[in-house]
């Protein structure tokens, strides 16, 4: 798995911890944890064929995107989300190192507000997690 990705499973894992067991208050401070805007996809997961392949994935959400070059495709890409919209376009796209298509979806996606330090205190950042269905993409909902 390529450094970069492995720094953004820890902080996406550090930052649902961090939102699992602290909280904040004014009286106390803030705790530190970070987050990221982004979007990840739920299944099913591509892996590169060969040892020395990458994988490139793309996200966009309302036109804005970004990519990753990484040896699996199940992790979170780093792309603004709006601020202003509770549901978002997304497209979500894995290319193999031929360039050959291995997904290209696009559907709408339920934007999560995330803050790991508590409501009061910073960051607060915005994720969108979607799963296929029927060749489009939806929703993931939350965990009860």
């Amino acid at each position: 798995m390529t450094s970069t990705i492995a720094a953004v499973l820890a902080s996406a894992c550090l930052a649902i911890a961090a939102a699992l067991t602290s909280g904040c208050s004014l009286a106390h401070g803030c705790t530190e944890a970070g987050c990221f805007d982004g979007v990840s996809f739920d299944g099913p997961e591509f892996e590169a064929a060969r040892d020395d392949e990458l994988l490139t994935v793309r996200a966009c959400v309302e036109g804005k995107c970004a990519e990753q070059r990484t040896d699996f495709s199940g992790l979170g890409v780093g792309v603004d989300v709006p601020d202003d919209r509770d549901d978002v376009s997304v497209t979500f796209t894995v290319l193999d190192d031929d360039g050959r298509v291995l997904l290209d979806a696009a559907g709408t996606g339920r934007v999560d507000v995330n803050r790991p330090n508590g409501d009061d205190c910073p960051p607060e950042c915005r994720f969108v997690r979607v799963r296929l269905a029927g060749g489009r993409l939806v929703p993931v909902e939350p965990d009860p």
